[in-house]
């Protein structure tokens, strides 16, 4: 068959004499055996745009507005273009059949379109030194679909298991968009327009219900101001006018999104090696350009409370207690003395996550670093099994870490945040976060030097938090109450003092109870009142409390 098929085309090409066989299509080849005209003809030239724009002579981030920026761009592809295919022009207008080729100039993938050409056009055009290929146009079929008799919208609700959407065939039954969101899959929509962003399960871990209605017009307008929403791949910084190499130095540092340089400063990225002042001062303009780190309405920041997601714990009286569950965009700790729930919690907390939000879950991923080695999969699997989920799914799901010690334990957010930028996380869980700290630095003469790395980790969390909106859930020891007696309740305390006050959001303490029931309490809330409820520990998890 190879035999046959290779003395074809030697035929074919001891019929267009002198051709560059290698610059021409073999199906074209075959039909010029046949023919001496073809039809639909594509010539490619060499220099792609994106060659072209990449250019050292192309100052386009210099220019003020963004039209400016792209009439510099289509009138360098056009100018390019001219240029490039100018002999061929010529050819063709020298040809026999130059009242049938009819060519058109396409100037963005830099080609000609010839509709007629002869064997002796195309033998001459592939001579050409800034021809690189000749071929048939590509021909496609267009979907039918049938006619639509109603303009009401079909449905308006969030429907599971889609593996494949014919978009055809669903417009034409009704269906018009609105509100639309497949579980955690990406739709294709622009998730950086401000009135789709809500739309997007892995925005700042906010959901927008099924009844939202698009605005054209709007949406229009925030494509022209390319306001960029939420978490955005650090590779945006390309379009402006950042290099490729530095931004690699970027993620080696551990950045990986346009919101972390955002959220930096100077200092922390003139210390990254090859970054200069002037290319901090740069990143750090461009990126605040594309995400909002200005001043807003409060009613704006009551709407996306609103649309915050919460994390079931798998107790009704806790949900109640939490007014939902845990909260995404924010760190929550839970203190307390040992078997009181603190990692059964994050356990639990690590199925849930993966739950759809209208079940009170985030529809993502989970990330444990473990610092105590009580990490227990099995664990995972009996949980998943109560919310009838497949315990492989569920492990595949959570990705695990063991840290050894305070630096590696910062180490593994910076691998963090690289995965998160990567794919969609809903819980970060650190228990504990301060088990190393304790034991990397004993004593009172080490005790500044324990509370600085320690606020660093928590800023990381902090960032990690506001950046990517997951809920972030660490957990905490207790120590001895030097300060215990009269007038203390408490002979015990949470280890972290008041940086660890501080950096945490919500600050929960659970206590033992009767048997297997326990006591959470909500200690520090900007939003919860000082209340508490009952729970216990099960087999499949966190439930109830049992009598």
């Amino acid at each position: 068959m190879v035999f046959v098929a290779r003395a074809l085309i030697a035929g074919v090409v001891a019929g267009v004499v002198g051709a560059d066989v290698s610059k021409i299509h073999p199906k074209l080849l075959q039909k010029l055996e046949s023919s001496t005209v073809a039809q639909n003809i594509i010539v490619e030239f060499k220099g792609t745009a994106e060659e072209v724009l990449a250019a050292p002579k192309l100052e386009a981030s210099s220019l003020a507005s963004r039209a400016e920026r792209g009439e510099l761009v289509r009138s360098t592809l056009v100018d390019h273009a001219a240029s490039a295919q100018a002999s061929a022009l010529k050819l063709i207008q020298s040809s026999k059949l130059e009242s049938t080729a009819e060519p058109t100039q396409l100037w963005i993938s830099n080609a000609l379109f010839i509709k007629s050409a002869e064997k002796d056009l195309i033998n001459a055009l592939a001579k050409l030194p800034e021809v690189a290929f000749v071929r048939p146009e590509a021909m496609g079929r267009l979907i039918t679909s049938e006619i639509s008799t109603s303009e009401a919208v079909a449905a308006n609700t969030t429907e599971w298991g889609l593996n494949i959407i014919q978009a055809p065939e669903v417009w034409a039954k009704g269906y018009r968009g609105q509100g639309v969101v497949v579980g955690s899959i990406d739709t294709g929509a622009l998730a950086n327009i401000r009135h789709l962003q809500a739309n997007s399960p892995s925005m700042s871990g906010m959901m927008q219900g099924a009844h939202y209605e698009h605005d054209a017009e709007m949406a229009e307008e925030d494509m022209g101001q390319a306001q960029i929403q939420g978490p955005c791949g650090i590779n945006a910084l390309e379009q402006s006018g950042i290099n490729t190499s530095d931004i690699n130095k970027l993620k080696d540092a551990g950045f990986h999104t346009v919101d972390a340089i955002a959220m930096a400063t100077k200092k922390q990225l003139i210390a990254i090696k090859g970054i200069t002042e002037a290319k901090a001062d740069k990143m750090i303009k461009a990126s605040r350009e594309m995400v909002n780190v200005g001043f807003t309405t409060a009613s704006d920041v009551l709407q996306s409370r609103k649309d915050l997601i919460t994390l079931t714990t798998g107790s009704t009286a806790l949900d109640e207690l939490l007014r939902g569950g845990f909260e995404t965009g924010s760190i929550t700790e839970m203190f307390g003395e040992f078997r009181t729930g603190k990692t059964q919690l994050c356990h639990q907390l690590c199925v849930t996550c993966q739950l759809p939000v209208d079940k009170g879950g985030g529809e993502g991923k989970a990330l444990y670093i473990d610092t105590e080695g009580t990490f227990r999969p099995q664990r995972l699997v009996a949980i998943a099994e109560r919310y009838g989920l497949d315990g492989d799914s569920v492990l595949d799901n959570v990705a695990f870490a063991r840290a050894y010690n305070s630096e590696h334990q910062m180490q593994l957010l910076s691998q963090a945040s690289a995965m998160m930028a990567e794919s969609r996380y809903a819980l970060v869980v650190v228990d504990s976060a301060t088990a190393l700290f304790r034991t990397d630095y004993s004593g009172r003469g080490e005790l500044a030097a324990r509370q600085q790395e320690l606020a660093k980790f928590l800023r990381a969390l902090t960032r990690m938090a506001d950046e990517f909106g997951v809920a972030v859930v660490i957990t905490n020891q207790m120590t001895a109450n030097p300060d215990s007696g009269m007038f203390s309740k408490d002979p015990l305390q949470p280890i972290g003092g008041n940086i660890m006050a501080h950096a945490s959001c919500t600050r929960l303490r659970l206590k033992k109870a009767r048997g297997e029931n326990r006591v959470m309490k909500v200690i520090d809330s900007p939003i919860l009142p000082e209340a508490e409820a009952m729970y216990s520990i099960t087999e499949q998890g966190i439930q109830d409390e049992q009598n």
